[in-house]
């Protein structure tokens, strides 16, 4: 099993960004042996 941990700080006026680069993180779902992925604000 592998756990990656990120912790990310972003600038207030890049926050909306952000959010939208981590949607197509979605894509893993399809993986085979991918569990889940947990974070938010």
């Amino acid at each position: 099993m592998i756990v990656k941990w990120i912790r990310c700080h972003v600038n207030e006026d890049n926050k909306e960004k952000f959010s939208t680069a981590q949607f197509y993180w979605s894509v893993l779902k399809g993986v085979d042996g991918f569990i889940g992925q947990v974070g938010g604000w």
